[in-house]
């Protein structure tokens, strides 16, 4: 009997400070910030909204879910590819 495989899509939360908001460049001394893997969308949302609310206050600190092909995803296309 040979059973299917199934992969399972990882996720990370990206982000960091940057110069502007246009949100294309870090700013200067500043690195991506890479969280997880998460193995649930969920679970990396969370993470997300945990950080976003730490730099609230912050408008050049922003971080987005990206599965493991560094695809961004967000509320809503996740919602939709269910």
């Amino acid at each position: 009997m040979t059973l299917p495989i199934t992969l399972m899509t990882r996720y990370f939360v990206l982000g960091g400070t940057y110069q502007n908001t246009r949100f294309e460049t870090l700013q200067d001394g500043h690195t991506l910030e890479r969280h997880g893997p998460f193995n649930s969308w969920q679970d990396a949302l969370e993470t997300w909204q945990q950080l976003s609310w730490q730099h609230v206050d912050d408008c050049l600190v922003r971080y987005h879910i990206a599965d493991e092909n560094d695809t961004p995803m967000s509320q809503d296309s996740k919602k939709d590819a269910s």
